[in-house]
């Protein structure tokens, strides 16, 4: 028996931006919905895919709960921990 809390696929999400830098939800639910879709086991948010780690901590909390929000119970959500400011990462 195995004790692996995940099998299969995890996607990394990236966090879609509009030309302005905000956060486009349109697209991200875009995304979220496409992975649930087609058989994603987990999705990883605001994670190392470049912009995770330039978000605010506004805009990580919101990403997060709306990720949870869209993917209704069907995969988990990871997030992302990572930062380029240690101690912001630890935080």
């Amino acid at each position: 028996m195995s004790n692996t809390i995940f099998t299969g696929v995890g996607t990394a999400l990236i966090t879609t931006m509009n030309k302005d830098f905000s956060i486009n939800y349109s697209k991200l639910a875009e995304l979220i919905y496409y992975q649930v879709n087609h058989n994603a086991y987990a999705l990883v948010v605001a994670g190392t895919t470049v912009e995770g780690s330039t978000l605010n901590t506004e805009e990580y909390k919101i990403i997060l709960q709306f990720a949870v929000k869209k993917a209704n119970h069907k995969v988990p959500i990871i997030a992302g921990a990572g930062s380029n400011n240690t101690y912001h990462s630890r935080t």
